[in-house]
């Protein structure tokens, strides 16, 4: 993934503005908890500054370290980050989505997961307490898949378990082995 986003930059296939969003959550205290979730997210804006040439200022940051509750990783301000992501953003744009957190999945009570039957899911910081962040709310209108106009590039690197399907896009990237691919229709899974 980072090697197709460096190929793209490198080739002057994005011209257009740069805008990332980076969240990680160590559900701190928490039976639960994750490590290295930050330094992920650290090292993902790292690259996208020093390698990618991202400016700093267009590159939003959600952890429980941030300073503001508006940059903590509750669902509220995923959820407004997303849609800032993709506000808009038009053709030639590079929009990176990095998601570093629990995932999980839970029965589709929305009878619409035709694959498996499942919804996949995010887990911000206070998912007990306002729910998880459902893929079917991360892809409608509302948030990052489905509003965006052709031409803008989206790079998603979700870092969660179940997280294979969370964007339910048409297509599935099936690695074989180094050499060989393919694109898998999703009705085909």
């Amino acid at each position: 993934m980072i090697n197709g986003i460096y190929l793209a930059l490198k080739m002057g296939l994005i011209f257009g503005r740069k805008q990332a969003l980076l969240c990680g959550v160590t559900y701190r205290n928490k039976n639960y908890s994750l490590n290295g979730t930050i330094n992920d997210v650290r090292s993902i804006k790292s690259l996208l500054i020093q390698r990618f040439g991202y400016p700093g200022e267009c590159i939003r940051v959600l952890t429980e370290e941030e300073n503001g509750n508006d940059l903590t990783t509750t669902k509220k301000n995923i959820e407004d980050s997303l849609k800032w992501l993709v506000e808009g953003s038009e053709s030639g744009d590079s929009l990176v989505f990095f998601f570093s957190e629990h995932g999980l999945r839970q029965p589709d009570f929305r009878n619409d997961e035709l694959i498996d039957g499942f919804d996949e899911t995010i887990c911000p910081v206070d998912s007990i307490e306002q729910s998880m962040i459902v893929d079917n709310d991360i892809i409608n209108s509302t948030n990052i898949v489905r509003p965006l106009k052709e031409g803008v590039t989206l790079h998603a690197i979700v870092d969660a378990c179940h997280s294979g399907t969370v964007l339910e896009l048409e297509y599935t990237y099936a690695l074989h082995d180094r050499h060989t691919h393919t694109y898998i229709h999703s009705s085909r899974i």
